[in-house]
């Protein structure tokens, strides 16, 4: 997409907020290499399972390293407001 004002800036910019914070839960599990060396996929299974089993509705997505390889795997949860 071609920014070509103000308008179509804040479009794009409104596109990028609502995957990031979606108006329900979104929970982040870090699958950068070292969260799965340490188990970053058996988490996101179990989250998975227990997502599904509860029917919560919320938002349950891999993400890239969070930078904090010595307590992976990490787990962020962002409740909107």
């Amino acid at each position: 997409m071609k920014i070509t004002g103000y308008d179509t800036l804040n479009d794009i910019r409104q596109s990028g907020r609502k995957k990031l914070l979606p108006g329900k839960p979104r929970i982040g599990v870090g699958m950068g290499t070292c969260g799965i060396g340490n188990g970053a996929r058996a988490v996101f299974r179990s989250l998975t399972d227990e997502i599904e089993r509860q029917g919560l509705d919320c938002l349950l997505v891999p993400v890239g390293c969070f930078g904090f390889c010595a307590v992976e795997p990490v787990v962020n949860i962002h409740l909107p407001v």
